[in-house]
Formats: C-alpha cells, sequence, structure tokens
C-alpha cells in the first residue's frame, strides 16, 4: 500500500485503538545504506533489495498487520492489538530475519527500525513524527538495531 493507504488505514486503527481502549504499536523502518546498494550496483538492483524486503517481512506479519511503503527506502508497520513490549519483541524477529537474509548481488542488508505505540492524545501526525524520531535515534545509535519512543 502507498501513503495514502497507510494513512487511512492507521486513522481507522487509531479510532478502533481509542474506543476500545486497545494497543496499536507503529514501526518506521528504513535500509541502512541503501544509498550506497543504489550507487554500487544500480537501481535494478537496488529495486530487487527492496522487493525482497517486503517479501521478508511480509511473509512474518499477521493479517491484521499493515506493510507500507512511506518512501524511498522507508517503510511503515502497523501492528493493531500489539503493546510495545510485544512489537519489539517482534520487530526484534524481523531485524534478524533481514539481516541474515542473502540479497542476491548486494549479500546482506540491514535495517534501522523505530517503534512507539498509540496513546489517547496522538494524532497520525505525532505517532508517525515520534516513530520517525525513534528510527533516527536507531540509525544514529550505529544502525541495524530497534529503538522505541513512547
Amino acid at each position: 500500500p502507498n501513503r495514502s493507504l497507510l494513512a487511512d488505514r492507521l486513522s481507522q486503527a487509531m479510532l478502533q485503538c481509542s474506543r476500545h481502549e486497545e494497543s496499536l504499536a507503529v514501526v518506521f523502518l528504513d535500509l541502512d545504506g541503501f544509498k550506497q546498494v543504489n550507487d554500487t550496483y544500480g537501481h535494478i538492483e537496488g529495486d530487487n533489495v527492496l522487493k525482497q524486503l517486503v517479501q521478508e517481512v511480509k511473509s512474518h506479519l499477521r493479517g491484521t498487520d499493515v506493510f507500507s511503503r512511506w518512501g524511498g527506502e522507508e517503510f511503515v508497520i502497523i501492528l493493531p492489538l500489539t503493546t510495545v513490549e510485544k512489537a519489539k519483541i517482534e520487530i526484534e524477529n524481523i531485524r534478524k530475519i533481514i539481516s541474515s537474509a542473502k540479497f542476491n548481488k548486494v549479500g546482506t542488508v540491514t535495517c534501522s527500525f523505530g517503534l512507539t505505540e498509540f496513546n489517547k492524545k496522538d494524532t497520525f501526525h505525532s505517532v508517525i513524527i515520534r516513530a520517525d524520531e525513534a528510527m533516527y535515534i536507531a540509525k544514529t545509535s550505529g544502525k541495524n538495531r530497534v529503538e522505541v519512543l513512547t
């Protein structure tokens, strides 16, 4: 799904979460060093990395989860009915799967993840900004890691 559909799905999930006092985790993920992949192997191979990454992530998500491209090499995952503690375990598993996967000509790639949990005072933008900030912390703290901001 694209960013527009993501906005709809996240807004719906936030409404449901608020109404029923349920948990909702939101994750930002960004491929580490993706510009170097494109510069070294070309944009076609970069696209292949993105496609394989999507398949790796999607195969480890539940049917109720939403996985969407945010832009470039950034993605957002919406985990309904999931606390930030449970989400951290799930996302850490996905991080390990990605970092151990073989990506055709490129070899291995890693991702940095930012994780947050929706609270009733959040807006669409505030929860997205917080997840993005957590991802930025993961990037500046060494990459290939999961950081949480609540």
